[in-house]
């Protein structure tokens, strides 16, 4: 269960905990083999939700763009004020209280500004009154006074105009940062939102709902993501359901004071068949949206029958909103799951509000550029029930994805003649391929999977300064037919990679296949221009040696640095695992270490030294103020590390590559151990998780701790931005890895069964017993959590 104490000590903010702003670090960190350009995103948000730090003016920041908070920097902003960056969520709920005997609507909104103000007062919520409008009906335009801490309404100044309104009250607690790795960053957004049916007093305030925002943001990628949930609160004799309409909205202002605001935007969604395939179906979700304007015949005929236009007739697909500036050669987009009920990219007119069937449900804009009635604003809007607290159905999951990319493939049919909307390619075949269709267990661990049928191979070249082709065995690279077929930039398919003196050739190198009488008899790489005199080159790529092959299995030397030597336990673990993975039809390469044995350095190992002796563990850290490990690119030039595919066994506090993959996957390790590195390694503000296993996208956010009876270990999957793929096995003790490796080793053939999307599993072992039982207890993927018994919906709804 999520901790119920938020009392907690600032770790990084921008000001204060009411705004936080994280910067990436790609731009500066060792993933030389990522295809595309590596500029860092920074981001910004507020403990509302909204994707804004009103202290440092930031929002997605990317390369001189920021279209939430334009223009980027701290400085003025004459081309959008403030009072017009208008970007979070807006809900929408109706119930019928019982007591009462009527229907109640309540709304509240989170969305910085409306258009006169910015922010709030005191950064605390408004209460819109009816009593103050002359219609009696109040909306998000009107004014609101102050909501305070404890729920009662300071009628005596205001009313003010700003950004978070609601004609209920609502409390949003501070920032909790659940992780703030090397590269990983983690925060929980707390909001609980009321009915206030007095004026005068709360005691009569009925709970609605609660909306927890975790914000996960991989400091090497161009997007963040935000998992929205929403769980009713709703007492059970006060009513039965609540129906809602949860949105996601905000104004793109894609550009700079250069290089202009002229943007192209469409938005692909399912309901215009257009939603993007995903292995996250409904399985994954506790419920799916509904048509709540026939979801009960009283009830469509009570309130608005005509509430939205419909519900995906599929599942397993996300809507995407994307916005292209030509010319400043930037993209943005916006992804939706489960796909939405509602959409609309030319939302201004609506952006105060909810949708329903009789909105326009544009897609696109014409490309005149901004204007009063012309500028991007999406909105994702999803329609659900929820029952009350005596009720299965408590909760909806909605993600959305936000990120910036540089414009290559992208197109808008609006741009004329010859053009049609396509989505930029690292955008959809990268950043939101690894969240929505992602490298996982099933792929990991079945060599019949086209991602995996293959092994990963080094070659050296020199330059002469003079040759620009270079020919290479035919059996190098992989394809069935012809190499120019597989799509080398994408994010499971990772294909050869040419590096001159370190530097990776993209766009100025032609991968040819040559055939003479119809047999392909080389393999040949072409440059446009010859590479230098002495110049090495190095390709990397994946071809079938005679089945497919991990390259390395990796165990730790003890932490001790007064101990070298691997661990007998995470060792003889290993064993097991090679067993499983020969058994699954696997080839190995070799073993090693992850960092280098001091009595024995011949020994292979995987980690940089950065320079250093590689004595102690400090040596493999770039620096005290990131601490990240890097791989090392080769093993004596012959066996690839970077972009090769490596097991890893024993745990982060034994191996420090596993530590390296703890910073991605989806279950890991949060550290609570002052002074592992020499300085303070908290990673979190929550003492519930410290020293424990987070199983990041469960509903419920569980944390596993071991006890003398029990014990808990990971078996995950991930594969980088660099193409290098882990398979790692760890527990929270020695021989909790032991019994994980056993367990892979009974199990292995029949997680070839589970279902596509499975990048984590959390097993218990109970030691009551001589032989310890183990059973799975967390199936988590990127983004939410299954039931791997019944293959349907997440084990865990209730945070």
């Amino acid at each position: 269960m999520l901790p119920s104490s938020l009392h907690i000590k600032p770790m990084i903010a921008s000001s204060d905990r009411d705004y936080m702003t994280v910067e990436g670090v790609l731009e500066n960190d060792y993933y030389a083999l990522y295809p595309f350009e590596k500029h860092s995103l920074k981001i910004g948000f507020s403990k509302f939700g909204e994707m804004i730090d009103s202290s440092t003016n930031v929002g997605l920041e990317y390369d001189n763009v920021d279209p939430f908070a334009t223009p980027p920097g701290p400085g003025t902003t004459p081309d959008v004020p403030k009072k017009y960056w208008i970007n979070g969520w807006y809900i929408n709920i109706t119930y019928f209280h019982r007591e009462l005997n009527e229907w109640r609507t309540v709304w509240a909104g989170a969305l910085f500004a409306d258009i006169n103000a910015y922010a709030t007062p005191n950064e605390l919520w408004l209460h819109v009154d009816s009593d103050t409008n002359k219609d009696g009906i109040e909306n998000f335009l009107d004014k609101g006074f102050i909501v305070n801490p404890d729920r009662t309404i300071d009628f005596s100044q205001g009313p003010f105009r700003g950004g978070r309104k609601t004609n209920g009250t609502a409390v949003t607690m501070p920032i909790t940062i659940i992780y703030n790795g090397s590269r990983r960053f983690v925060a929980l957004l707390n909001t609980t939102l009321y009915d206030h049916l007095d004026d005068n007093e709360t005691s009569n305030d009925v709970p609605l709902v609660r909306i927890y925002i975790t914000i996960i943001f991989n400091k090497v990628k161009k997007q963040v993501i935000l998992l929205k949930d929403v769980k009713s609160l709703l007492p059970w004799k006060v009513g039965d359901k609540l129906r809602i309409q949860f949105s996601n909205r905000g104004e793109v202002d894609l550009g700079n004071p250069e290089c202009g605001y002229t943007t192209y935007e469409h938005f692909w969604t399912a309901h215009k068949r257009e939603g993007q395939k995903t292995v996250y179906n409904s399985h994954w979700e506790l419920g799916t949206t509904d048509d709540l304007g026939n979801e009960e015949p009283w009830f469509s005929l009570a309130t608005d029958p005509t509430l939205h236009s419909g519900e995906p007739t599929s599942s397993g697909t996300f809507d995407v909103a994307q916005v292209i500036n030509p010319d400043c050669g930037k993209v943005f987009y916006a992804a939706f799951w489960p796909s939405l009920s509602d959409w609309e990219m030319n939302g201004f007119p609506m952006w105060w509000r909810s949708l329903d069937s009789g909105d326009p449900h544009s897609t696109d804009l014409s490309p005149e550029g901004p204007s009063a009635s012309q500028v991007p604003f999406y909105i994702g809007e999803w329609d659900f029930v929820l029952d009350n607290t005596k009720g299965d159905r408590l909760q909806f999951r909605g993600v959305t994805v936000y990120g910036i990319v540089e414009k290559d493939e992208a197109d808008d049919a609006d741009m004329g003649s010859g053009h049609s909307n396509v989505l930029e390619d690292e955008a959809i075949n990268f950043q939101l391929k690894e969240v929505f269709n992602p490298w996982d267990l099933n792929t990991a661990i079945n060599p019949d999977r086209n991602e995996k049928n293959v092994g990963r191979n080094v070659l050296i070249k020199t330059g002469d300064g003079k040759k620009t082709e270079f020919k290479l065995p035919k059996e190098m690279f992989y394809g069935p037919t012809n190499y120019t077929e597989v799509p080398w930039n994408e994010y499971c398919v990772f294909a050869e990679r040419v590096l001159v003196d370190g530097k990776l050739c993209v766009r100025n190198v032609n991968y040819t296949l040559k055939d003479t009488n119809g047999n392909n008899l080389y393999d040949t790489i072409s440059f446009t221009k010859a590479p230098k005199d002495g110049s090495r080159i190095k390709i990397l790529w994946s071809g079938p040696p005679h089945s497919a092959r991990y390259e390395w299995i990796i165990v730790g030397i003890d932490r001790s640095d007064s101990d070298p030597g691997a661990r007998t336990p995470d060792v003889i673990a290993a064993s097991m695992v090679a067993a499983a993975i020969k058994n699954k039809g696997f080839e190995l390469n070799l073993t090693g270490l992850d960092r280098k044995e001091r009595y024995g350095g011949r020994i292979p190992f995987v980690l940089s030294t950065f320079g250093k002796s590689g004595d102690i563990w400090t040596d493999y850290m770039d620096n005290m103020d990131y601490m990240r490990s890097a791989l090392k690119d080769d093993y004596c030039e012959e066996y690839p590390i970077s972009s090769s595919n490596i097991i890893t066994v024993g745990g982060p506090l034994a191996n420090l590559l596993t530590a390296y993959f703890n910073e991605f996957t989806d279950a890991f390790f949060v550290w609570g151990v002052s002074d592992y590195f020499g300085v303070n390694m908290d990673r979190t503000e929550v003492a519930d998780y410290k020293n424990k296993i987070l199983a990041l996208t469960c509903w419920s956010k569980n944390a596993y701790k071991d006890s003398a009876s029990k014990g808990y270990a990971v078996i995950a999957t991930y594969k980088d931005i660099n193409g290098t793929v882990g398979l790692i096995i760890w527990g929270l003790k020695a021989e909790d890895g032991y019994w994980a490796a056993k367990w892979l080793d009974d199990n292995i053939h029949d997680m070839q069964k589970w279902k596509d999307g499975i990048t984590a599993i959390i097993l218990k072992i109970d030691y009551s017993k001589c032989i310890p039982k183990v059973t799975i207890v967390e199936v988590l993927g990127t983004i939410s959590e299954t039931n791997f018994e019944k293959e349907q919906q997440p084990w865990h709804p209730d945070p």
